[in-house]
């Protein structure tokens, strides 16, 4: 168990600073003093959740397709979802009007729940191709192995 929150841990550093660093890189805008720290833990806050997402759905499933599908979905959706997050935490400013100590406390959730809504998107959608493959898996391998048809003289 320790191992998996010290990996949450690590890919939420991850998405904190592949989107501090998009931020600066691309829009040339770095965030400072109170919104930096509402973005950053917004931001590990979002990235945490995702990859604890991930790994409560690699345990429920065995086959190794089903896995693979569950990572490529992963793979795809993180950016979609770190971009929402981004996004979301750029329309809460502290111009808002907002007291800040309710901006500092409240200002991280939908930071993250945005971010973790397009991973959970998804994660659902490669979840269930690999469940209904599953399922027609079964159905053709039931198919083909069906019993042979025995002829009786008479």
């Amino acid at each position: 168990m320790k191992s998996k929150s010290l990996a949450a841990l690590m890919v939420g550093l991850a998405w904190a600073s592949i989107g501090l660093g998009f931020n600066a890189l691309h829009f040339g805008y770095f965030p400072s003093g109170i919104e930096l720290v509402v973005f950053f833990v917004g931001m590990v806050l979002g990235g945490a959740g995702s990859s604890l997402l991930l790994m409560s759905l690699l345990t429920h499933f065995e086959r190794r397709f089903a896995r693979i599908l569950i990572m490529i979905g992963y793979l795809l959706f993180a950016p979609i979802g770190l971009m929402t997050a981004m996004l979301m935490a750029g329309s809460i400013t502290m111009e808002s009007g907002i007291p800040m100590l309710v901006y500092l406390l409240a200002g991280p959730i939908p930071i993250a729940l945005f971010g973790n809504l397009a991973v959970g998107i998804g994660l659902g959608l490669t979840a269930g191709l690999s469940v209904m493959s599953f399922r027609l898996s079964q159905r053709v391998e039931g198919i083909i192995k069906a019993p042979e048809v025995v002829q009786v003289r008479a």
